[in-house]
């Protein structure tokens, strides 16, 4: 993908986070597997505390912010998120990891801290 671009469909009183990011990605006909806890797992090294498997198991999901809209970063609980090789691939000045705020505006989702 070249271009940044918001898709996120707009949220309705009825549909949960998990149903609007199962929306966009059959939108895009990504496929995937949704994997539920009972628990928020709140960091890579919380999952690897409750025992759901390895630091190299883990898969944070990082909500990034750009001047042109905001990138979803998941990575390997065991790796570190490079902005600057980030930045070179999609031609971004500025990069940063998104505010709970901004997080919410943008999903309708809020961050636990």
């Amino acid at each position: 993908m070249d271009n940044i671009q918001n898709q996120a469909p707009r949220a309705n009183q009825h549909s949960t986070p998990v149903d609007r990011l199962r929306e966009t990605l059959d939108a895009a006909g990504i496929n995937y597997t949704i994997h539920a806890h009972d628990q928020a797992i709140e960091s890579a090294q919380d999952g690897v505390e409750r025992g759901v498997g390895g630091l190299a198991n883990m898969a944070p999901a990082l909500v990034l912010r750009a001047d042109e809209g905001y990138l979803v970063a998941i990575i390997r609980g065991d790796t570190r998120l490079s902005y600057k090789k980030i930045k070179k691939r999609f031609g971004l000045k500025n990069l940063s990891l998104a505010t709970p705020e901004q997080i919410q505006q943008a999903t309708g989702s809020e961050v636990r801290q």
